[in-house]
């Protein structure tokens, strides 16, 4: 591979799933305007590129650490085939276009972006490395982007909506810190300075609260416009599918489950949220029959 393919591989493309989130907004507000839609696709481009960004500034500064993660070490810029200022010099552009891209789409989203890539920052230098508020600050980034989805699509999101996106971030956070703190036991080395301040039964209890809560305010916000929800009352039956996804991901993102799914060699793996979407058939499926479940009630309730 060229240093360029290697520098595109640092942006971490398959991350930019997280950024969907920005399509919730006008998709349950059901309107079929392509300006709308290309602003929301606008706001889309923004995160990604504000986002890659930040994954080389983590990079860049996590340089050391990643060097002694067994899976981490190979991402190009700790493995040296991305040099520094290369790195450097691309972050600087990616936020300069974001932040440009995002103007000419509204101040309103050039304050959320500016806001994101700040928290960002903090959450690389700082917050990441103090308890709770590492987890607090990646779901934050997905209020922010749903907000964002709805402000350019002149769509306001239910709170109860927001609050499901939340806390499933949440769940997901916390899952990921439980299996790098295993992963952290299982090779005798603190690959995170916060997982010092984690234990499992702690995480375990956190899992399960983030995740049951997650569940309830999403079947609040489906009981539809009496709780100021969803727009119709037939979401409720799509409950069973968001409640189905989050026992198969919480199966299938235990390490010993990952292993025996996604083999690499007989060493005990991690693998990331993305990896797991993208790769597990029955997540994959079911959140298209997710989406086509959404899609119909909302156009009969249109019509």
């Amino acid at each position: 591979m060229t240093e360029i393919q290697y520098l595109l591989q640092s942006l971490r493309p398959k991350q930019y799933l997280k950024n969907l989130v920005v399509f919730a907004a006008p998709f349950f507000s059901f309107r079929l305007d392509t300006i709308l839609w290309s602003k929301s696709c606008g706001a889309f481009i923004c995160f990604c590129l504000i986002s890659s960004a930040i994954y080389l500034f983590n990079d860049i500064i996590d340089i050391r650490e990643d060097r002694l993660h067994p899976t981490k070490r190979f991402r190009p810029i700790a493995a040296g085939q991305v040099p520094i200022p290369l790195a450097f010099k691309t972050l600087i552009f990616l936020t300069i276009i974001s932040l440009f891209l995002s103007k000419s789409l509204g101040i309103e989203l050039l304050i959320l972006i500016f806001l994101y890539a700040l928290l960002q920052v903090f959450y690389c230098l700082r917050l990441k490395q103090i308890i709770f508020l590492d987890v607090f600050c990646i779901s934050s980034g997905f209020i922010l982007r749903a907000i964002a989805g709805g402000l350019v699509s002149d769509s306001i999101p239910s709170p109860w909506f927001l609050l499901t996106i939340s806390l499933l971030a949440l769940f997901i956070a916390i899952k990921k810190r439980k299996e790098e703190l295993l992963l952290s036991k299982k090779y005798g080395v603190v690959f995170k300075k916060v997982l010092n301040f984690y234990s499992l039964k702690s995480l375990m209890i956190l899992e399960n609260f983030s995740s049951i809560s997650a569940f309830i305010s999403y079947s609040l916000w489906a009981y539809g416009p009496t709780l100021n929800g969803a727009p119709s009352k037939w979401m409720l039956l799509t409950s069973p599918i968001v409640l189905y996804c989050i026992f198969r991901y919480k199966l299938i993102s235990s390490s010993k489950v990952s292993k025996s799914i996604y083999p690499i060699s007989n060493q005990f793996i991690y693998v990331s949220p993305e990896e797991i979407f993208l790769k597990d058939t029955h997540l994959k499926y079911s959140f298209l029959t997710w989406l086509l479940a959404c899609f119909f009630i909302l156009a009969s309730t249109k019509n």
